[in-house]
């Protein structure tokens, strides 16, 4: 359940400044707008917090199946802190007028399985149901096979009807539905 919270993967190498695996800069068509989207850095702390905390209770049960990350500054920190780690890719997404994070996308290697990884999209309350987060999901299959990923997976409450949204922009994808919980598994062409 939720590997991406739980786990922790050795796939991509530590770096000072960040993830092992750098994504530069990558561009979303949204709406007539273009999301910028990038690894996030450690210099990315402060701004992940704020969006982290801006989020709402159902946001993050829907997210990490708990709200427990906005009980406390600590839980809050540790969160910034594993999404900044050097064993997953987190991409950042800000609209040219917002200063702020809009949209997070965590990417994880699976250890026994190097060329699939499973992956967490989070779009700011503000954006969400507005097809950000499609968008977002669009542009993956290119920018993940340019490093080996050839299969993505999720898992979702089956509550939470957005993740099916998101998957169906990819042509080939499973979902199986088990005790409350969906699994996407996506195969990128």
């Amino acid at each position: 359940m939720n590997d991406l919270y739980r786990s922790s993967y050795s796939r991509v190498s530590p770096s000072a400044e960040g993830p092992g695996v750098i994504i530069p800069f990558e561009t979303v068509r949204w709406r007539g707008q273009q999301v910028t989207l990038r690894s996030a850095r450690l210099s990315d702390a402060r701004d992940l917090a704020r969006f982290l905390s801006g989020l709402s209770i159902q946001t993050l049960y829907q997210r990490y199946f708990s709200p427990a990350i906005a009980n406390s500054d600590a839980s809050m920190q540790a969160e910034v802190g594993r999404l900044l780690a050097s064993n997953r890719i987190t991409l950042l997404g800000r609209l040219p007028a917002a200063e702020t994070i809009v949209v997070v996308v965590e990417i994880a290697w699976l250890p026994s399985s190097p060329d699939t990884a499973e992956i967490a999209l989070t779009v700011a309350d503000e954006y969400q149901r507005q097809g950000l987060g499609r968008a977002v999901c669009a542009t993956l299959p290119a920018l993940l096979a340019a490093r080996g990923i050839s299969q993505l997976q999720a898992t979702a409450s089956a509550e939470n009807r957005a993740v099916a949204r998101l998957f169906s922009v990819f042509t080939h994808y499973t979902s199986i539905h088990t005790n409350g919980l969906v699994e996407f598994q996506a195969v990128l062409r």
